[in-house]
Order: C-alpha cells, then structure tokens, then sequence
C-alpha cells in the first residue's frame, strides 16, 4: 500500500526539532515493518494544529487530490475534490493533534474518504476507514480542542497580569520605530519618522486620503520596512496607530478561541490597560486629534460607516456556481447597452480565471439562461432526486441505529474491562514514582520514558470510556429517531425557481453544459455527520443489518 506521514512540531526549539527527527525515524522503521511504500513524509517546523497556513500539510492534501482556496475576507481555506488521482491511500499521524484541531478537520477526512485516502491515527488506534470513525474522530477533536482552550487561558492570564504591571514589548517592528529586544526598549528612527510625519501633514494639511499618501511614498521611492511598496491599507493602520503619540494600550484584544477563523476580537475599553508616554512620541497631541477627527468626518460620509464603504453581494448564485473545466468560482459581470428605449444591463456569469487571468476558455453563461436551466430543473427533475436522497439516508440512517444499538449492547462490558486497564496503569505509574526518588540519573530517565509511555496509553483509554459513554450513544440513537420523523414531510411535484435555488448546492458550468447538485437539507438529510459513502456498497446494508440483528 502507498501511504504518506504527516509529522508537526508546534515550536522551533531545539529539543522540538529533535523530535521531528525521531518522528521521521520512528514512521520510516514503521513502514518498513508494515510492508508499506512510503511515498513521502509531510514534515511542519513551528506551527500549531489549529493554523491553517501549514506549507507541507496543504501540500500533502493537495498530493491526496483535494484542492484548496481562501474564502473572501476570511484566513479559512475552503476544500474540495478535484479530479487527480492521489499518489497514497493511506495518511499516518500520530494522533488528532498533529494532524488538525479546527473545525475543518472532520470535512477534510471526509473529503480525503471520497478520493478513497484514509487517516491512520496511531496513538489512537482507529482509521477513517472503520465503521465507527466519525464518532470516534469527533470525541477526539473535541478532546484536543478543550486541551487547547484551557492552555490558551492560562497564558491570556499570565498576559493580563503583564498588562496590569504595566509590562509589555513589541512583537514587531512598528515603521519609525526599533525595539531592542536585549534592552527591553523602544527608539525612534529619525529617518523613517520624518516620513511618518509627512504622511500626517499629508492627510491634514494637504488633504490627500491613504491612496494618494501610499502613491506618494511610492513615486518617491520610500519603500516600507519589508522592503515592500505601500498601499493604502498601510498608510491608515499608520495613521490610526495611538503608540506614535506614545501611547501603548495593553489588553486591547484577545482571540476568539484555538479553533476560530477570526483570530482577533477587540475588548470593551473598561478592560484596556492604557500607559502614557510609555515609548518616545513622533506625533505631538494636537496632529494626532485632528487625524482622528478628519477620519471620523470621512468615515462618516461613507456607506455602512466604513472608511472604504463596502458593497451588499448582489449574486445570488454565490458562492454556488462553480467552472467545470478548472474549479474556480464564476463572477457576476453586467454590462450597460443602449437600445431603442434607453439603457438595459445585461447580467452574465464567467469564470474568474477567464476574466482576471486568461487561463481559461470555458464560455460565459447568461443569467436568463441559467434561471431557465433552474426552473426546468425544479419542475422535471428535483422531486426524483429529492426521493432517491431520501430513501439512501432512510437506509443509511436505520443502519446507523442498529449499529449504534450494538455498541449500547457493548457499552457496559468495554467500560468495566477499560476502567479495570486504566486503574492498572495508575498502580503501576505509582510504583515507579515511589523508585524515582531512590534511583540512580541512569534509570530516572528509563523510569520517566516508562511514565511518558504509561501515560500516552491512559490517554487512549480514556477516550475509549467517552466514545462508550452510555448517554452519549443513547442521544446519537434519539436524533436519529428525531429525524426519521422530520423526513417524513412530502415531497412536491414541482419545485418554483426559489424552492429549487435552496435545495441546490452546487451548480458546475462547462460550456453549455450545466451540472445540479442537490445539497442538504434538513427535511430529507439529518444534520448528523453520517457519511453517505461510508459503506462502499449500498446494497450490502440488508445483510449487514442482519448479522447486527443476530447479535442484539
């Protein structure tokens, strides 16, 4: 079997970067053993599980023939199937937290399933392949998630109590500024804040807005610190920044949590800790209050309150209408032409990698067209694709019940015999702490490595005691009952272009050619995590049932 590794270090540390190296060690001797041909080794350096920016890990998703691309105003990356063939059918990590805490994680092993790759968690001892798989990868992401949320607390305290003792330093480099970070303090560069306070007089004096300030710096060759040309985004963070008067507010912001897509959310003022002249000041009081009531008129003049206005999406196929023929999104373009009775727009729908970079010759498709394809659709084709979903996820389900009643039946047996292996494990941790004290430096580190191992076991087995907990199964067993009843609404004849437009997830374009794909929907698809390809031959459920029948 061609299998890949994934190994990740969440810092660049030394000792680290030494167990990276004993990790890729560790996975080469297991594939040996094994008898699997090891196409690659996926390695990060000094990223969390919960960053979704990690070079080889994306890499290695892309190698299993999914394709990725970044929301619109958003750090998430969305994911999809494409149609190359993966080089592997197998991922070994080490456990769920090397391989992702985020919310995408059980999307991704889905996807990652329907090119036919699976995830082997080693620690853990399960695969996406077994039967049970969600359940058990769902109870573990939450797991790690909570680790995570709880270490991320401790740490915002030790921060605030910073804050509160008025501690701090500068994570980076602000422009017109140095920060040692040997002394601890923080000196102006008399260059660079030349430039920041033409920019100021620019604004106030002059009247230019950020895009002219940045074409200005540009025309004159001053380049940012990165060595980069400036934009006006630059320019208005600048111009907002309060430590240029020499004010520095600690505690200002915090994150949303370990596992959210907006990493920054601002904290009520009352919870600022503000200090005074804590670095040299380039901007005196009074340019500084007359930028910030200059911003304050403009921003007012502007839609919804924002210093750039901002426009309501007007595409009611976004985020829905996908190219056939490379899988990037189609963009709403209208055009004005005259007639004999004055102007009409005309809405088209085109690839964007045709209209922005020329890569593509698939055709544009007008909007009336696509209306008509969708309205046909509702009123021929939907009610059949509406019954056919309905009947898998009928069958689907029921045997999720069954197979969840199993395991109920199970339940009682596995947690007596785990708790007995876990209580083993305690005794056992508790005489080797009782030899550590008494024992030479060389067996300490035996008698540690021992404890380490002990534990990692205790760990697995303590996550077999959730994934069997008795209540927990019986709630799975009443949603899908619950569901059960809520599929049994009508399904109608026909559908109007609205309905339809609900019901449609997925609309594929290639040349003429328009592809539905009906998505989900509470009525007809539970909202329960259950993967319709779970079993690779549909047919096979009744004889399943059955032998699960035999056993309860």
């Amino acid at each position: 079997m061609d299998v890949a590794v994934y190994a990740r270090v969440s810092t660049k540390h030394e000792e680290q970067i030494s167990s990276l190296k004993n990790q890729k060690k560790h996975y080469t001797e297991y594939c040996i053993v094994n008898k699997y041909n090891m196409v690659r080794l996926y390695a990060d350096e000094g990223l969390s599980a919960t960053s979704p920016k990690r070079k080889e890990f994306l890499e290695m998703l892309s190698d299993a023939g999914l394709d990725f691309e970044k929301a619109k105003n958003s750090n998430k990356l969305n994911f999809d199937t494409s149609d190359r063939k993966p080089k592997f059918n197998l991922i070994i990590t080490k456990d769920v937290s090397r391989f992702a805490r985020n919310i995408d994680a059980m999307e991704i092993a889905k996807l990652l399933r329907d090119k036919g790759v699976f995830v082997l968690f080693e620690n853990a001892g399960f695969s996406t392949e077994d039967n049970d798989w969600e359940l058990r990868l769902s109870l573990l992401l939450t797991f790690s998630q909570q680790e995570s949320i709880d270490r991320s607390k401790k740490v915002a305290f030790a921060y605030k109590q910073r804050s509160i003792n008025g501690i701090y330093h500068m994570t980076k480099n602000l422009y017109g500024y140095r920060y040692d970070k040997f002394t601890k303090e923080t000196s102006v560069v008399e260059e660079e804040a030349e430039i920041v306070r033409k920019m100021f007089d620019l604004f106030i004096n002059d009247g230019y807005g950020v895009k002219n300030i940045s074409n200005y710096l540009n025309e004159n060759k001053i380049k940012t610190q990165n060595g980069k040309e400036w934009v006006g985004g630059n320019v208005r963070r600048l111009l907002r920044n309060e430590k240029y008067i020499g004010r520095v507010i600690l505690n200002k912001y915090t994150n949303n949590g370990v596992t959210s897509t907006k990493k920054r959310i601002k904290r009520p003022e009352s919870e600022w800790v503000i200090l005074e002249d804590a670095i040299p000041a380039i901007i005196d009081m009074d340019t500084w209050n007359k930028t910030q009531e200059i911003i304050q008129i403009r921003v007012g003049k502007t839609k919804e309150g924002s210093l750039t206005g901002s426009r309501r999406v007007k595409n009611i196929f976004y985020n829905k209408l996908y190219c056939g023929k490379c899988g990037k999104s189609f963009v709403r373009v209208v055009t004005t032409k005259q007639r004999k009775h004055g102007e009409i727009k005309e809405i088209n729908y085109i690839c964007a990698n045709r209209r922005q970079r020329k890569s593509c010759d698939n055709k544009m498709l007008s909007h009336n067209v696509l209306v008509r394809r969708i309205t046909h659709f509702g009123q021929a084709e939907l009610q059949f694709e509406l019954k056919s979903k309905r009947e898998m996820y009928i069958r689907l389900i029921s045997m999720e019940k069954k197979t969840l009643q199993l395991k109920l039946k199970m339940s009682e047996k596995t947690i007596n015999n785990t708790k007995v292996k876990i209580q083993e494990i305690d005794n056992e941790v508790d005489k080797l702490l009782t030899a550590f004290s008494k024992s030479s430096s060389t067996v300490v580190s035996v008698i540690e490595k021992k404890i380490e191992q002990l534990t990692e076991t205790k760990f697995v087995l303590n996550q077999k005691l959730l994934e069997y907990d008795v209540i927990s199964i019986e709630n799975e067993i009443k949603k899908i009952d619950d569901s059960l009843i809520n599929m049994s609404g009508s399904i109608k004849e026909e559908y109007s272009f609205d309905e339809t437009l609900r019901y449609l997830g997925k609309i594929t374009v290639k040349d003429s050619e328009v592809v539905f794909n009906v998505g989900a929907n509470i009525k007809l698809e539970p909202n329960l995590n259950i993967d319709v390809n779970r079993f690779d031959d549909l047919s096979n459920l009744e004889e399943i049932g059955k032998r699960i029948d035999d056993v309860l």
